[in-house]
């Protein structure tokens, strides 16, 4: 696909550990990319995107849809009004109630999938069915606030995430972000 002339673009649905590699990759047959949520799982990773991005003159798009809801457009346009005053602190978290996904065994991976493959560069683990939504669902939220500070203030980032109890997930589940002005500590 990517030695076909005929493409000019890919949209990258790869699971998150391949997209840096499939978007560098593309970059350089002279490919535009549109990647899922999210960009990287590595700032290294996204900071290689963007360089090839640059260096092969591409568009590169992040699939993160919130900055086309209304329900998100009509807060920012009140914030540009001023009416609101100075923003100094904005506070973000993800309360989504889940069902518990307990602690399954590690298992075989399922026979339809090439589970080398699957893995790619990765180092070789053991095949689990449990979840994370940190990297794709918390993404759209840090977009969010990230849209709101560009807006009105000079920020820094604090994140944080937490696991359930007793839960199989490799990663917190339940993220969170403080953005404070003018902290450099």
């Amino acid at each position: 696909m990517l030695d076909d002339k005929d493409i000019d673009g890919v949209i990258i649905a790869t699971p998150d550990h391949w997209h840096a590699r499939i978007g560098i990759l593309a970059c350089q047959a002279g490919k535009d990319i549109y990647i899922e949520k999210p960009l990287t799982q590595s700032i290294r990773d996204g900071q290689l995107v963007r360089d090839a991005v640059r260096k092969y003159k591409r568009v590169a798009q992040v699939g993160t849809q919130n900055r086309s809801a209304p329900f998100y457009q009509a807060p920012i346009d009140y914030l540009k009004t001023g009416k609101l005053g100075k923003i100094c602190e904005i506070s973000a978290w993800m309360c989504q109630v889940r069902p518990s996904i307990g602690n399954p065994p590690d298992s075989d991976p399922p026979a339809t999938v090439d589970y080398d493959v699957w893995l790619g560069r990765r180092p070789s683990a053991p095949s689990t069915r449990t979840v994370s939504i940190t990297t794709g669902a918390s993404s759209g939220i840090m977009e969010i606030v990230n849209w709101v500070t560009r807006e009105c203030m000079p920020w820094t980032w604090l994140f944080g995430g937490f696991r359930r109890c007793g839960e199989g997930s490799k990663t917190p589940c339940l993220p969170g972000c403080r953005v404070i002005p003018g902290f450099t500590g």
